[in-house]
């Protein structure tokens, strides 16, 4: 069973949410070990680096996702971008606009006379415009 947040936010991005197999999840293994190799290809080549900003690091490490996704494949033909390219991405679609908020909306409150609102034990304040 899916948490209500969890939930809302897959629907905001109209997607799937597919939980791993009960007891024994096959699908877990394969993802972490992608991960562990894009991570160690990534750190390990720019583990003796200095970087004096955010952005020349960002630069370097999209710079070696692209070399990571671009080299060809050991056992069968092509790569992982061609991969991407021929198959993946005519499936995407556009983010929304707004990108998705925890929240939890409220409706039917009054700001009291000192410009505070209530919520659940907490006051908040508000501008005077709300008053009533």
């Amino acid at each position: 069973m899916l948490n209500a947040h969890y939930e809302a936010l897959a629907s905001h991005y109209v997607m799937a949410i597919m939980p791993a197999q009960v007891r024994k999840p096959k699908q877990k293994a394969a993802v972490e070990g992608a991960v562990g190799k894009i991570a160690t290809a990534v750190i390990a080549s720019l583990r003796h680096d200095t970087f004096t900003s955010f952005a020349l690091l960002k630069q370097a490490i999209r710079e070696k996702l692209v070399s990571y996704n671009a080299r060809p494949f050991q056992k069968r033909e092509g790569s992982r971008y061609l991969v991407f390219e021929e198959t993946e991405q005519a499936k995407l679609r556009q983010l929304p606009s707004v990108p998705y908020e925890i929240a939890d909306w409220v409706y039917g409150r009054k700001v009291k006379y000192d410009c505070h609102i209530t919520f659940p034990k907490n006051n908040y304040s508000c501008p005077y415009q709300y008053l009533k």
